[in-house]
C-alpha cells in the first residue's frame, strides 16, 4: 500500500510539524492494514522527496519523519532532484541518513506528464552502486504512449536488475529486437528511438520535444530552410513506415509523430508565406 502526500505545502506551523503529522497519519493506515494482515507493506512518498537532505526546511521536515514514522515502512526518493539526468549514490546516502527509513527510488523516466512528446532512449545516468543504498526501484512512465514505452521501461528493468552489469546502448538494442519482428521493424523503432532519445540525452525536463526543437535548430542554421525541410520529409516518412509495418501497434506514438510532422510543414509553410510578402 502507498500513502504519497508529496507536492504538499509545510502550512503555518512548518516542516517539521507537517512531518510529524504526515507521520501520523501514515502510521495510523499502516496499522490498521497490519491489524487486518500481518503480511501488509507501506511505502510513503513525503512532501520532499528528492536531493540529499540537507536543505534546512528538508532536513527539518525529514528529521520528524526520521522520529515518528514507523521504522517498517519504506520512503519513496526521486534522485538528486525530482527529473534528473543523474541520481548518485552520495546523494542516496544523504537522503537516507536524514530520512532514517528505507528508499525506493522512484524513477522519474521516461515520464513526459502528458506532454505531446516521447522519451525513448534507455536509461542513463543512474550509478551501479544505487542498489547498495536503496531497496527497490520503480519507474514513471510516459502518459499516455503505453506501449512505445515498453522501449526504455524494459531499459530501466535492465538496470534495476543487474545495475552493476548494465548498458544502456545494450539494453536498447535488445528492447528492439524484442519488439521488432522483422529487420523492417526493428529499423523503424531504432529511427524512432533516435529522433526521440529522451531528456537524460537531449536536454530539458519532461516536456521537451527533441523532434520540434531539431527542427528548430536547423531552422536558424540554414536560412533557405533546405535541411528543415528535408527533416520534416525524414519524419513524415518514418510516420508512413510506423504505419505500414505497426499497423495495430503504437497509436499513440504514431499520433505524437503526426503531430510533430503537421507542426514541422505548417512552420515551413508560414515561413513561405512570409517570405513571398516581402
Amino acid at each position: 500500500f502507498a500513502v504519497c502526500l508529496d507536492d504538499t505545502s509545510w502550512g503555518a506551523e512548518g516542516p517539521a510539524a507537517l512531518g510529524a503529522s504526515h507521520s501520523t497519519l501514515v502510521n495510523v493506515i499502516y496499522h490498521g492494514l497490519y491489524a487486518k494482515n500481518d503480511r501488509s507493506k507501506m511505502i510513503f512518498c513525503p512532501a520532499c522527496f528528492w536531493g540529499d537532505g540537507t536543505n534546512p526546511e528538508h532536513a527539518a521536515y525529514l528529521s520528524a519523519v526520521a522520529k515518528d514514522l514507523h521504522p517498517d515502512i519504506y520512503v519513496f526518493w526521486n534522485g538528486d532532484a525530482i527529473v534528473t539526468p543523474r541520481v548518485t549514490r552520495v546523494a542516496a546516502q544523504g537522503f537516507k541518513k536524514a530520512v532514517g527509513h528505507r528508499l525506493f527510488l522512484w524513477d522519474n523516466y521516461p515520464v513526459n506528464d502528458g506532454s505531446p512528446t516521447m522519451h525513448l532512449g534507455p536509461l542513463s545516468g543512474r550509478e551501479p552502486d544505487l542498489c547498495e543504498v536503496i531497496d527497490g526501484y520503480l519507474s514513471n512512465p510516459m502518459c499516455s504512449q503505453n506501449q512505445i514505452n515498453r522501449i526504455p521501461l524494459a531499459t530501466a528493468a535492465d538496470y534495476a536488475c543487474d545495475p552493476h552489469a548494465y548498458k544502456p546502448a545494450r539494453s536498447v538494442g535488445q528492447a528492439i529486437l524484442r519488439l521488432g519482428e522483422s529487420q523492417p521493424q526493428q529499423t523503424v523503432l531504432k529511427e524512432l528511438v533516435e529522433a526521440y532519445p529522451g531528456f537524460i540525452v537531449a536536454g530539458g525536463g519532461t516536456g521537451t520535444n527533441p523532434v520540434r526543437a531539431k527542427f528548430g535548430n536547423l531552422l536558424g542554421e540554414d536560412p533557405t530552410r533546405a535541411a528543415a525541410a528535408q527533416f520534416a520529409a525524414q519524419m513524415e516518412d518514418l510516420t508512413v513506415r510506423l504505419g505500414k509495418y505497426f499497423a495495430k501497434q503504437f497509436l499513440d506514438a504514431k499520433h505524437t509523430l503526426l503531430a510533430d510532422v503537421a507542426w514541422m510543414k505548417e512552420q515551413l509553410a508560414q515561413l513561405k508565406i512570409q517570405a513571398a510578402r516581402r
